[in-house]
């Protein structure tokens, strides 16, 4: 197995195989992070003492660029561990190689399913302005539970999230920070916890992970000194060795810090169409004296490889647009590139503060559109940035769900698209936080999935259903109906999927 980055981890699933994730170098400023699954060939030579090592052989089932569309060129020192005693999940360090040193690092998480086969969307977390210099994951194994920890800056402090089901926590810190952290695995998460190393010194930490705050409580860095959250979403196109990002993000309307629609990171994206629907801010409310800015990026990785993988006639565009959130409108575009063979800028950074004056009062959401001329495979990243206060700006570290949203009523809307192949929005207002359960049913009633069934704060939320049931097989063409019960509030609506 080959190996010539920074790193290698490895993992013991329950069906007699192991989880690898190994940093591979592929130039001098270039390097990945490879999945492979490996199962051991008791029988590989065919005679001999199958208890002897020597007549072992190594079957690789499953081969898979883990960090490949996850917007940075250099990734190394991945963790690896075991969810559920079967699916992998694998953190690394991601950043840009400036000729001395990695800069512009993240904590980058991917999470495997159907026991490494499918790979989802990428999550990153930052921590401007320090560095990134430790990340690492443990995993329940009989539950579908993981915590993540990462370290940065000097004198390091370290954060964590916890990871359940598809969905991730909020980043919180460490009761204790270290250059070096170990993560031991329990039973339960209530049963994890985490051994930090300051030479020569490890120091067990007394965080709770299965404590979780409230969304709109402050996070504490350290007594007395909270920071602040923003958000961003990408959309990464690759063809070949060519590798598209397009990203939006940092969007603040008045004080409030504005995220994305929930998309769980087990879904895998096979087109711009379902790619689109993930590419979705909350809601929020604008007036004609509203304050709005948001940030957009895009660049091009791997351009030497531009002959090879784009044709004359490959295009590949982005477009941001703001959208009327109770018609679904097009109501202002606010950026947008092409590429083509003879147009591939490295990088571009635009920072927007929108004029709202002659804005109708009402809600809005941001989206990003995306196309594409010929074959592609699509990503989708999630990126969550810490501040300080001092760099925050009006970044007040609010959630979305409350970000601005003046809402009166409860209401279910029309799902968009509709007809849909093969994914689609639900959204939903809500005028108090209540506990929601929302199901989708085929024409006969039966169940046939469950999309949300926990607390929601006050505001407008969408949710996509991908066209899957319960147990992440495709569904077939026909009709189908979506029911919410929230508090006392229950409605139904009908949807067209056509294969």
């Amino acid at each position: 197995m080959e190996s010539n980055g920074s790193g290698l981890s490895l993992a013991v699933a329950n069906d007699q195989s192991f989880h690898v994730a190994v940093s591979k170098r592929t130039a001098s400023d270039r390097s990945t992070i490879i999945y492979k699954k490996v199962r051991i060939n008791w029988d590989f030579w065919g005679y001999g003492d199958p208890n002897d090592p020597d007549n072992w052989g190594l079957d690789y089932i499953i081969d898979f660029n883990v960090s490949k569309g996850g917007s940075y060129p250099m990734n190394i020192e991945p963790s690896i561990s075991n969810v559920g005693g079967y699916d992998p999940i694998i953190s690394w360090t991601a950043g840009v190689w400036t000729g001395q040193q990695l800069s512009y690092t993240v904590a980058s998480v991917r999470a495997g399913s159907q026991g490494g086969q499918s790979w989802g969307t990428i999550q990153t977390y930052s921590q401007y302005p320090n560095e990134i210099i430790w990340t690492v994951n443990n995993s329940v194994y009989s539950q579908q539970q993981t915590v993540i920890i990462w370290s940065a800056g000097s004198p390091p402090a370290s954060k964590w999230v916890s990871r359940s089901g598809a969905s991730y926590s909020a980043p919180q810190s460490l009761s204790h920070a270290g250059a070096q952290i170990h993560i031991c695995p329990g039973s339960s998460i209530q049963n994890m916890y985490a051994m930090v190393f300051n030479p020569p010194v490890f120091t067990r930490a007394t965080t709770d992970f299965s404590q979780m705050p409230p969304p709109d409580q402050d996070l504490l860095a350290k007594p007395g000194a909270k920071f602040d959250l923003s958000y961003g979403r990408s959309g990464v196109i690759y063809k070949d060795s060519l590798e598209f990002i397009f990203h939006f993000g940092d969007v603040v309307v008045e004080d409030s810090v504005i995220g994305f629609i929930p998309v769980p990171d087990t879904t895998v994206f096979s087109s711009t169409s379902q790619l689109n629907q993930g590419l979705i801010s909350e809601d929020f409310l604008l007036q004609p004296n509203s304050s709005f800015h948001l940030e957009t990026r895009y660049e091009v990785l791997n351009r030497k490889a531009v002959h090879s993988a784009l044709t004359d006639s490959d295009r590949i565009a982005f477009k941001i647009e703001l959208m009327d959130a109770l018609n679904n409108t097009v109501v202002s575009l606010i950026d947008s590139v092409t590429y083509h063979k003879r147009n591939l800028k490295k990088q571009k950074k635009n920072n927007f503060q929108i004029n709202c004056s002659a804005i109708s009062p009402g809600r809005y959401y941001l989206r990003m559109n995306l196309s594409v001329t010929g074959d592609a495979e699509f990503t989708l990243v999630n990126h969550t940035r810490i501040e300080s206060p001092a760099l925050a700006g009006k970044h007040t570290g609010q959630t979305s769900g409350k970000a601005g949203i003046a809402v009166n009523s409860y209401n279910l809307f029309q799902n968009y698209p509709n007809p849909f192949n093969p994914a689609t929005t639900i959204a939903f207002s809500l005028p108090e936080d209540v506990a929601v359960n929302l199901q989708i049913y085929d024409i006969t009633g039966r169940k046939v999935r469950t999309l949300a069934d926990h607390p929601f704060p006050a505001g407008v939320h969408r949710l996509i259903w991908d066209g899957q049931n319960d147990s992440e097989n495709q569904v077939s063409s026909g009709i189908y109906i979506y029911r919410i019960q929230a508090g006392n509030y229950s409605a139904t609506r009908k949807m067209a999927l056509l294969r």
